[in-house]
């Protein structure tokens, strides 16, 4: 995270930008840290500044204008995962990344901080963060009408090798799931990183180029639980929106059950799980694949799952602190001693899959493909 050359620092009092405080902000900012053993940022650095106490009186002293936003302080804003592991902790169930990222908004479009000048330049030429160009497509499968429209996310359309495309293509065909792709191919993220960082005129000029792709959607797939909300508020109202592998349990054969005798633990992402209120399907999807006993939950799950620090672009402005989340949740995967690691969030997929993890990590949906297609 690059901070600008030094400037006076900013009051917001006597900008017209100014807010007052929100309540959760206010409310935050009053408590007693009663919630504190929840952030897993907070956890790692062992630093009061990083508990959702810390960061929500730095905001609130900011707005109210008992103290400057300067880099320093702008920074503390990006010590957050946006894991909503606060909320469940919290009796007002506040989302603390909520008022982080109108925070991070305004340090950006003051000039206070530029956090990843680099990943938005990419964005901007490429359509993700990556700086990918997407691969081949794989040709959607002939439909029934209306079909559902595949909506990725970037880390899926511009994978490397294409491996998800490939199983979700072998999937659908075998299951007979109809689908499609947007009418604008080149609009492969919903644009959370945008979000994430800061950079808000940016995230709502590309809000705009997908609401308009959307436009006559009526049943649509979002792979990406971080992408998921935002692309389903773009969406017709009426739009049915789910995870690709949501359809998958309903259409299985009742003869694939145990045929792959294994263990699997599962890592609930933070975005479906506290995000959506998403916990029983995955384990019931793992269950209908290889048995009642095949799955080995993790010491923390659930609503208390642990995050694996991908999210709220803490890889980019924080990486020590977003590495020592992940391997903290890998050594708690080792001590299952299941065989598979499953999930059904890209970031946590491609976290868990970098390094020295003990076992594999697969989507839900490669984990369907490997059953139908292990003989």
């Amino acid at each position: 995270m690059t901070p600008p050359p030094p400037r006076d620092p900013i009051h917001l009092p006597t900008s017209p930008h100014a807010s007052a405080p929100s309540r959760s902000t206010r409310y935050c900012s009053s408590c007693p840290k009663l919630c504190r053993y929840a952030c897993p940022v907070a956890d790692s650095t062992q630093n009061e500044r990083f508990t959702p106490w810390g960061k929500q009186t730095e905001w609130e002293r900011v707005q109210t204008g008992r103290a400057p936003l300067d880099p320093e302080r702008a920074r503390t804003f990006y010590a957050c995962a946006d894991c909503r592991g606060s909320r469940t902790a919290c009796h007002h169930e506040i989302e603390v990344a909520k008022d982080l990222f109108q925070a991070r908004e305004t340090a950006v479009r003051f000039g206070v901080i530029d956090p990843a000048p680099d990943a938005l330049q990419r964005f901007l030429k490429t359509g993700n963060i990556w700086g990918r160009s997407r691969p081949l497509s794989p040709s959607p499968h002939p439909e029934p009408s209306p079909a559902w429209t595949l909506f990725p996310g970037c880390e899926f359309d511009c994978e490397p090798g294409g491996e998800w495309l490939a199983s979700w293509k072998r999937v659908a065909g075998q299951l007979d799931i109809g689908w499609n792709r947007l009418s604008d191919e080149s609009i492969s993220c919903g644009g959370y990183p945008l979000l994430a960082l800061g950079y808000g005129d940016a995230f709502r000029s590309h809000q705009q180029r997908i609401r308009q792709a959307l436009s006559g959607c009526e049943r649509l797939l979002v792979a990406c639980p971080a992408c998921r909300p935002i692309v389903q508020d773009l969406a017709a109202p009426d739009c049915q929106v789910r995870s690709p592998f949501e359809l998958l349990q309903p259409r299985l054969p009742s003869s694939i059950c145990g045929q792959e005798q294994t263990t699997i633990t599962y890592h609930d992402p933070c975005h479906l799980g506290r995000g959506a209120g998403i916990y029983d399907s995955p384990r019931e999807l793992i269950r209908s694949l290889f048995g009642e006993t095949s799955l080995i939950e993790l010491y923390e799950h659930g609503e208390e799952s642990r995050c694996c620090g991908g999210g709220g672009a803490l890889p980019a402005t924080f990486p020590r602190t977003a590495h020592h989340l992940l391997q903290v949740r890998k050594d708690q995967v080792r001590d299952t001693g299941a065989s598979i690691l499953a999930t059904a969030c890209p970031t946590c997929r491609r976290r868990f899959s970098h390094g020295s993890s003990g076992l594999p990590a697969l989507d839900l949906v490669e984990l369907v493909d490997r059953a139908l297609n292990s003989s």
